[in-house]
């Protein structure tokens, strides 16, 4: 991971996390060989996307320029409309 850059656990690592009695970021494992690297800006972007959409569920994609397995890295964060516009479940619109 390059200087700058924040991890995003794994849905294991969350996981794992939630049933040892911790879910919130503070309380989340460190990154893993599993684990993403996310540039600030996409970070910050993802943040900004979901407290401006509150209190209903965020969807967004994330595109990358190739598998993360295979050395790909995240590029750019495209935020989506929750067609359910509801804060228990989304629909991608």
């Amino acid at each position: 991971m390059s200087k700058g850059e924040v991890a995003l656990p794994s849905a294991d690592d969350w996981r794992r996390a939630a049933e040892a009695g911790g879910s919130t970021p503070e309380t989340a494992p460190a990154a893993t060989a599993g684990s993403v690297a996310l540039p600030p800006s996409i970070h910050e972007a993802i943040i900004r996307w979901c407290l401006d959409g509150r209190p209903n569920e965020a969807c967004a994609l994330i595109a990358g320029d190739g598998p993360p397995l295979s050395g790909g890295r995240p590029r750019r964060f495209i935020g989506l409309a929750n067609a359910a516009a509801s804060p228990y479940r989304y629909l991608l619109d």
